[in-house]
């Protein structure tokens, strides 16, 4: 992945973090690191289920407005991954990154 492009995604995956943060209390805000934990099925760490439904679709108008491309980031393709793209920042920055490649695979 390119740095620069890396470095997009990156900063819209940021926004949306700071959006969504905006709806949490203090204690439940995600971190801006790569390795912040966005959601896990037990509920433990990240976003619960509403929290990552208005954290995608922040995302989504993110990564129109830096990377000038609509994605659809939940759709069957995410589902199918081996790891799931909205585990940590980092797996999900290289998810949208295959995506805007043309490789949602």
């Amino acid at each position: 992945m390119e740095k620069i492009k890396q470095k997009k995604i990156i900063e819209a995956v940021f926004s949306a973090i700071d959006e969504v943060n905006q709806l949490l209390p203090t204690a439940q805000r995600l971190k801006k690191s790569v390795n912040t934990a966005l959601f896990d099925k037990s509920g433990k760490d990240g976003l619960d289920s509403l929290g990552l439904i208005n954290f995608v679709i922040a995302l989504e108008q993110e990564i129109v407005k830096k990377l000038k491309v609509t994605v659809a980031l939940a759709d069957e393709r995410a589902m199918l991954q081996k790891i799931n793209p909205f585990t940590t920042v980092k797996t999900l920055t290289v998810y949208i990154a295959r995506l805007t490649e043309g490789d949602g695979s």
